[in-house]
């Protein structure tokens, strides 16, 4: 755990792409051993509409971590931010049709760089980006998404 925040304190919000692609799978399969380690109700996922024929067990705690709005995964104002001591929330956005660092409509938080002053790991708030992309480039439009949004 990061200093200062107890382990149990943490909680996982977890954006998923749907439609049964390979990183729907991969991100199940994590969210699945995230579950099981520290427990159903600490972790929120996006309910998918066109997904893979999951097996029961792996449906069963899908029904448990699935949230039926997904714009509640993520704080949307400061407001909303874990600013009690002792509890992180961790923003995971695992999706390859929003390109580099791109958040779906509707999950955008505040940007880092608007909100300076509010030292988010210190207010308990991580921000993480799984993209896939193949090239030897970056574009600069990326850069800056990274940059503000994680």
């Amino acid at each position: 755990a990061a200093p200062g925040f107890e382990e149990q304190r943490y909680r996982v919000s977890w954006y998923r792409e749907c439609g049964c692609t390979g990183m729907e799978i991969e991100a199940v399969t994590l969210l699945l051993g995230l579950v099981a380690q520290i427990g159903a109700p600490r972790v929120r996922t996006n309910r998918c509409a066109e997904s893979c024929t999951w097996p029961q067990t792996t449906r069963s705690v899908l029904d448990q971590v699935e949230v039926q709005d997904e714009s509640s995964l993520w704080p949307r104002t400061p407001q909303e931010m874990p600013a009690s001591v002792g509890e992180a929330l961790v923003l995971v956005v695992h999706a390859a049709f929003e390109g580099v660092c791109g958040l779906p409509y509707g999950l955008r938080v505040p940007s880092r760089v608007e909100e300076v002053d509010l030292h988010e790991a210190g207010h308990g708030l991580y921000r993480v980006s799984r993209s896939m992309l193949e090239t030897s480039r970056v574009g600069q439009d990326a850069v800056d998404r990274c940059n503000t949004q994680f």
